[in-house]
């Protein structure tokens, strides 16, 4: 295969290959040299990191002040703002807001009552994209649904009512496909509305919203709602012995148009590799699913990374490469912040790119996306970030980020901050995402460990 030299990303691909051989052939011993002071290093990172809580204190700040912070309202732009001046006292540089043209989206209000066999309300959250109902809102018999093998299977029995996709959970990448596509499906056989099990083992009663798409043009758009596991397990129990379930929706949703909102960053520069961007990352916006102030999603996944570079700075650890701090808008909804942030910085010689979108819980450790070169030198400290916690590993798979991503297709390496957790979608896109979720000592010990990891690899 021929490489065509004229094509930028090819010559900035070239231009990394000949920094990591130079790093490799000229100090070749630099990892094994090092470890000690870094060793040093970050044990002053960790006792600092654990000092007081007031990580967490900004945490709630920011949730209890400004409440759900979905793309396009006013909540989100006083957030950013508030934010922004954050920054400043923190005595970061470059502190900017960047324009980003979002799309909006106007929940409006909402319910699901259980008509028949018996009356009573049920909790529900119109999913994010999705159509109005009538005025007078859609009373119809649901259908349950457990496959999209049954869904062709009772396809005559569709038109006129409302599909419930009710298949027990099996994981968020299985359930997600039915709140993604679920009413397009469900319209193809005429359905008038459809209805999903939220995406959680467990929800509390609490319902889960999320972002739904239309992209099927040649059916009607119809009205998608998110139920409770609760509600779910009942009405498939009801229909399941053959008896009638009736529900009425009503729904107020519609499209918001376009509006301008805004990617904030801020940096710690470099010394003798400046220009270099290490990035450090998580989305501001959150859902609105209730009193819910997205505290997990993902409010802490930009604070812990602010945090952590905030951290290095105050003790006065020096990077070769500049740490860049970016709080990434309307990763829940069209991702416009990360696709506006690759027009705008793709010139930029970026080191590597990092996000923290998992849930705050106990640090798992970093996925690498990136030379397999790279990757091997920073094996070689892996214990030096486990003297935060013995479960830390730096692996060569999985996945960046959503926000990133479109920085990573222009050929950047790419890393996922992991401290997932199974209970994560207990909490996520729903009223349960409150600060007290996290715990400020496992909030520390991610600031902690995320910080030595950036000072070591913004080092490399």
């Amino acid at each position: 295969m021929m490489l065509n030299l004229n094509n930028k990303y090819t010559m900035k691909n070239i231009r990394y290959a000949v920094l990591i051989l130079v790093m490799i052939f000229s100090i070749p011993i630099m990892a094994q040299e090092n470890i000690e002071d870094y060793t040093v290093a970050a044990k002053k990172i960790i006792a600092a990191a654990h000092a007081d809580s007031n990580s967490w204190e900004r945490l709630a700040e920011l949730c209890d002040s400004f409440g759900p912070r979905f793309v396009g309202t006013e909540n989100t732009d006083k957030a950013i703002e508030w934010c922004y001046q954050e920054m400043l006292k923190d005595g970061f540089e470059n502190v900017k807001k960047e324009d980003v043209t979002v799309f909006r989206w106007i929940r409006g209000d909402e319910y699901c009552k259980l008509v028949e066999p018996w009356a009573g309300n049920i909790p529900c959250s119109v999913l994010g994209g999705s159509v109005s109902t009538p005025k007078e809102g859609i009373t119809a018999e649901v259908v349950c649904i457990s496959s999209k093998e049954e869904l062709e299977e009772k396809k005559d029995e569709i038109k006129g009512k409302i599909v419930l996709f009710d298949e027990p959970y099996k994981g968020y990448g299985h359930n997600v496909q039915y709140r993604i596509h679920g009413a397009d499906w469900a319209s193809k056989y005429g359905a008038i509305a459809s209805a999903m099990r939220p995406c959680t083992h467990k929800s509390y009663n609490n319902a889960h919203t999320g972002v739904m798409r239309y992209q099927d043009s040649t059916v009607k758009k119809i009205p998608h709602f998110s139920l409770t596991d609760e509600a779910t397990n009942l009405i498939s129990r009801i229909c399941g012995r053959g008896q009638k379930v009736v529900l009425k929706l009503y729904s107020e949703a519609k499209d918001g148009g376009m509006g301008e909102s805004h990617n904030l960053m801020c940096e710690y520069l470099g010394t003798s590799l400046k220009e270099e961007i290490v990035l450090a990352s998580g989305h501001l916006d959150s859902w609105d699913a209730d009193v819910s102030t997205g505290a997990h999603d993902d409010a802490a996944g930009f604070i812990v990374p602010w945090e952590a570079v905030k951290l290095i700075k105050n003790l006065g650890l020096k990077t070769k490469r500049t740490l860049r701090v970016v709080a990434w808008i309307d990763e829940e909804y069209r991702q416009t912040g990360g696709k506006q942030y690759a027009k705008d910085h793709a010139e930029e010689e970026h080191f590597g790119l990092l996000e923290f979108d998992s849930g705050c819980f106990d640090p798992k450790g970093v996925d690498y996306l990136g030379p397999d070169s790279i990757y091997q030198k920073l094996l070689k400290f892996e214990p030096v970030m486990q003297l935060v916690s013995d479960s830390i590993h730096i692996r060569n798979k999985g996945w960046g980020g959503v926000d990133i991503r479109y920085m990573g297709d222009l050929g950047y390496p790419m890393m996922g901050w992991r401290s997932y957790n199974k209970d994560y979608f207990i909490y996520h896109h729903s009223a349960l995402d409150v600060p007290e979720a996290i715990d400020p000592k496992v909030m520390n010990d991610n600031i902690a460990a995320m910080a030595i990891f950036l000072y070591i690899y913004a080092n490399l």
